[in-house]
């Protein structure tokens, strides 16, 4: 316990933008779990700014985006990951993510297809 103490502190002392950034990662997870996308997303963005390669960091940026429906700025994280290497767990929760976009945008393109179809103006 005292080592786990002391460790913290020491942490917070040398590095205490990590540590922020750690308990920003740790917030995006909670906000997630608890469907609070728009908060997952600030936390996810913060952790961001001070780590920009963060491979996970993307990813639940992508997923929280992909969540909220934000289908454009989920793509925009995800095609971010393209070649990166990641857990099985992160990869399959990437690949629903990204199913739940296709899915959408298949839906919303049958949806206005008929009202293209009828606004296609052939009146004989």
């Amino acid at each position: 316990m005292v080592i786990v103490v002391l460790t913290v502190f020491t942490a917070s002392i040398l590095s205490p933008t990590s540590l922020m950034t750690g308990v920003a990662f740790e917030r995006g997870q909670r906000a997630e779990q608890q469907g609070d996308y728009a908060t997952a997303v600030s936390e996810y963005k913060k952790v961001l700014e001070r780590f920009p390669d963060s491979t996970v960091a993307t990813a639940r940026l992508g997923i929280a985006y992909a969540e909220a429906g934000n289908d454009a700025e989920a793509m925009q994280q995800l095609g971010k990951l393209g070649g990166r290497k990641t857990s099985p767990k992160l990869a399959e929760e990437v690949h629903y993510a990204m199913d739940q976009i296709y899915t959408r945008i298949e839906t919303n393109a049958r949806r206005s297809k008929p009202a293209a179809d009828s606004d296609s103006g052939d009146s004989r």
